[in-house]
């Protein structure tokens, strides 16, 4: 059933093997790909039908330099699409009509990272399906071959998932649902490669609640038995969400609960893990201008806020933007990149780079270059960031843009 390849290493605090990018294909993009663009530039402008609307979720590229994404709405019923982007134009590679799945979230996944190499591409939709609770599919990114791995039935099965899929050393795809569960906070699946769905851990509110995000693993041996890790964006000690490991035994354990006015809340995108073990997100809500925060959970399991994002007292805007909702993204230089949905100079997000503690503003949506970017930054090594606006463009139903930066 699943199509990629990567590289499996060990894991030293568990002694299992997980799957990490293949650096070599990384290299190999370099050579064809085209060379970077000298600016900020919208690439596409979505149209609503046949296309798509309010892209959102991460981004698969492939060798060719073809971009892979999908959309919550548009299409030809409305509900969300699955593109392919080539060559300046936007290919529908899948529209969902409601009983194969609506309102796609989190992204694609292929084997590989953000890595395509042919084959099937996979990911969830939130609604939509027989029992309107949400699906799990692949499509196949050459032939726009489609198919339902599995449709979720809500209750104790859960239901409603957001996350990004990721696809673990075992060689089964592991996910969250935001509802549903022992508890009805969500719960952590697995799904095999014959299409065997089971549940594996269940959040009872301690462990956190109702998580938005999907799971990663650590890339150099986090000192807890644990083997995934994510985020929820409630429950906790103080309501504002969790930092968590799920344990090789499948038990989720509380790495940090959020304090909303100190670390922020909220965190609703997956973590990203750098080349040391450590763990780096973003909380939407709360921190010292309550717009939002980074944060890193170290090697050891130790939290450290980065950065809380600033209200200005006066104004109470936010010139460095506002509620980070993605995903953030790393390269070798051990920089992150990411976005806010909202702030900035028009108030439509703004994308930034943090890096050895000092924040650079990198761009501030206006709208006719698109606003709302919700889904994560694609770091390309032909020097190009990617990424999608949720609204704006053209014709007000996001975007699809690139912007140079320095890898």
């Amino acid at each position: 059933m699943w199509a990629g390849a990567a590289e499996a290493a060990v894991h030293p605090a568990i002694g299992r093997t997980y799957l990490q990018p293949v650096r070599g294909a990384q290299m190999l993009r370099r050579q064809v790909k085209a060379a970077a663009v000298s600016t900020f530039t919208t690439l596409y402008s979505f149209v609503g039908n046949p296309d798509g609307a309010n892209p959102s979720g991460e981004l698969l590229e492939d060798l060719q330099g073809n971009i892979y994404g999908s959309t919550q709405a548009g299409g030809v019923a409305g509900v969300g699409t699955v593109y392919k982007y080539a060559n300046g134009a936007v290919t529908t590679l899948h529209s969902f009509s409601g009983p194969d799945g609506s309102s796609p979230a989190g992204g694609l996944l292929n084997s590989v990272g953000n890595l395509d190499l042919g084959g099937n591409i996979f990911g969830v939709t939130t609604a939509g399906g027989a029992r309107k609770r949400g699906v799990i599919y692949s499509v196949n990114g050459s032939t726009g071959a489609f198919s339902i791995l599995h449709t979720f039935t809500g209750g104790l099965q859960g239901g409603t998932p957001y996350g990004r899929l990721i696809l673990f050393s075992d060689g089964n795809i592991y996910g969250t649902t935001s509802l549903g569960g022992g508890y009805n906070r969500g719960l952590i699946f697995r799904l095999t490669p014959s299409g065997v769905y089971s549940v594996v851990a269940c959040f009872n509110g301690k462990t956190g609640a109702y998580p938005i995000a999907g799971l990663a693993a650590s890339l150099n041996g986090f000192q807890i038995n644990g083997s995934l890790f994510g985020v929820t964006s409630a429950g906790g000690a103080y309501g504002g969400g969790t930092v968590f490991a799920l344990t090789a035994q499948g038990k989720i354990v509380n790495i940090h609960s959020f304090n909303p006015a100190i670390d922020g809340s909220a965190p609703n995108a997956e973590l990203i893990p750098d080349d040391n073990g450590n763990l780096y997100g973003t909380a939407t809500s709360g921190g010292s201008g309550n717009a939002g925060t980074l944060f890193e959970i170290s090697a050891a399991g130790k939290f450290s806020l980065l950065y809380s994002f600033p209200t200005d007292p006066a104004t109470m805007l936010n010139p460095n933007g506002s509620f980070p909702f993605a995903r953030l993204a790393t390269w070798f230089n051990g920089a992150l990149y990411g976005s806010t949905a909202f702030g900035g100079a028009t108030g439509g997000g703004v994308l930034f780079k943090y890096a050895g503690g000092t924040f650079t503003l990198l761009h501030s949506f206006s709208g006719r270059d698109g606003a709302t970017p919700i889904g994560q930054l694609l770091l390309s090594p032909d020097g190009n960031i990617y990424g999608t606006t949720a609204d704006g463009g053209a014709g007000t139903y996001g975007t699809l843009f690139a912007m140079p930066f320095a890898p």
